[in-house]
């Protein structure tokens, strides 16, 4: 299944549209490893700090279209950005 991640801080919601936000998984435990690698690639290229600012605490939100998951997301979770 796919999903995607979309940041959050502050009010500000964000979706990451000029680089690639799309998880791939197949299991809940595969979500999460998913969602874990997505974050620490975004965190290694600098893209959330360059939006976001060093410091911040960001929340990240999963949706998951083929399940439905659309209004209400599918995972949630947070990430410092460094």
């Amino acid at each position: 299944m796919n999903a995607n991640l979309h940041y959050d801080c502050n009010g500000e919601s964000w979706t990451i549209l000029d680089f690639h936000s799309s998880i791939t998984f197949s299991t809940e435990r595969g979500l999460k490893q998913a969602i874990n690698r997505k974050i620490n690639r975004d965190l290694e290229s600098g893209n959330l700090r360059r939006h976001f600012g060093t410091g911040s605490r960001v929340n990240v939100n999963v949706y998951c279209k083929e399940l439905g998951f659309t209004e209400k997301p599918l995972a949630t979770t947070h990430v410092n950005v460094y």
